[in-house]
């Protein structure tokens, strides 16, 4: 009987979104473990999160934006319109 894998044995690959058995990584000059099927480097399973790079977190897209500015212009504008309204009541 052959003796299960250990997780430790894996990593996983951001690229072809798979686990890749280390007995079948490549290494590459620098050292870096490589994907056997894409060949993009690895990230290990069990290895320490905060070890990892940081990635910064994605912009909101330019079309947001506008809609965030169109939206505080309007209620603005409603909000001059209002205390008008109440003006003219009063």
């Amino acid at each position: 009987m052959s003796e299960p894998e250990r997780v430790e044995d894996e990593c996983w690959c951001d690229h072809c979104n798979r686990l890749a058995r280390r007995v079948d990584l490549r290494m590459d000059k620098g050292g870096a473990l490589r994907c056997p099927h894409c060949g993009e480097s690895l990230i290990e399973r069990d290895a320490d999160p905060t070890a990892l790079p940081q990635e910064d977190a994605p912009k909101a897209p330019w079309h947001f934006k506008v809609l965030l500015v169109g939206t505080v212009i309007y209620l603005i504008y409603r909000l001059i319109w209002f205390i008008l309204w109440v003006s003219h009541r009063a």
